[in-house]
């Protein structure tokens, strides 16, 4: 099954059926991707994201994804249009070292970069990095602690919650 019928199925299975979804930016690249990843681990992420959108869609009904090449790595994005994470800059789960943050950046470490738009509780906009080449992973006991994430103040407006995944091509 190729990485577009994947995603729709995933989609169908996971996201409210209340919720308007766009793939037309998803099916072009998305039939002919090609990269080596741990796709267990990518989906479990994924699901956990849709999770995210479902407990969220009181915000917004809108969701679209996309796909393109970028040369080096291709960029999925989900967007999910006038929605908002509810939580300050400095919360421990922005920082990625609680709950789902952590349990998605542990899973997609090594797999795929990682960065959000989006605006917070203070109402400014954010590029929260939660995974690149800069993320590091140390042991501290018997536990694997991941950087937390980074927090960039973002020159433009954007009106909903992006994530963006970078998968790098073989």
């Amino acid at each position: 099954m190729n990485f577009y019928n994947r995603v729709k199925k995933l989609i169908k299975s996971r996201l409210s059926k209340d919720l308007i979804i766009d793939l037309k930016e998803l099916r072009k690249v998305g039939q002919v991707l090609n990269v080596y990843i741990d796709t267990n681990l990518f989906f479990r992420s994924l699901e956990q994201i849709l999770e995210w959108i479902n407990i969220n869609k009181a915000k917004s009904n809108e969701v679209s994804f996309s796909l393109t090449d970028n040369g080096q790595y291709y960029q999925f994005e989900i967007f999910h249009k006038k929605s908002y994470i509810s939580y300050k800059p400095n919360n421990p789960k922005i920082l990625g070292q609680q709950g789902d943050f952590d349990k998605i950046r542990r899973n997609l470490f090594s797999v795929a970069d990682w960065e959000i738009e989006t605006i917070l509780d203070d109402k400014k906009y954010y590029k929260i990095i939660c995974l690149d080449e800069n993320t590091a992973m140390e042991r501290n006991g018997r536990k694997n602690i991941i950087s937390e994430n980074r927090i960039e103040t973002l020159g433009n407006e954007i009106n909903g919650v992006k994530h963006i995944l970078k998968l790098y091509k073989n």
